[in-house]
């Protein structure tokens, strides 16, 4: 049987923004979410550009794109 329940990452992201601002030093970002699914991005005709995580931290949905990841891992529990 899959199990599909959520799981927990670490995620180190390098975001074209950041808080509403370019991302000019191009900074890496640490995340701890809870995943939820992936999403498409119709634009560039991407059937699979990412996954959306809550954040553990402050319960805020975040879409990660896969070509911005830097390193996820998972978080045992």
């Amino acid at each position: 049987m899959i199990d599909n329940s959520p799981k927990v990452f670490n995620v180190m992201y390098r975001p074209a923004q950041h808080n509403g601002a370019e991302n000019v030093n191009n900074e890496i970002y640490n995340y701890v979410i809870q995943t939820d699914e992936h999403f498409e991005n119709l634009a560039r005709k991407e059937k699979f550009a990412g996954i959306t995580g809550k954040n553990v931290k402050t319960g805020e949905y975040k879409r990660f794109r896969f070509d911005r990841i830097v390193a996820m891992n998972a978080i045992p529990h």
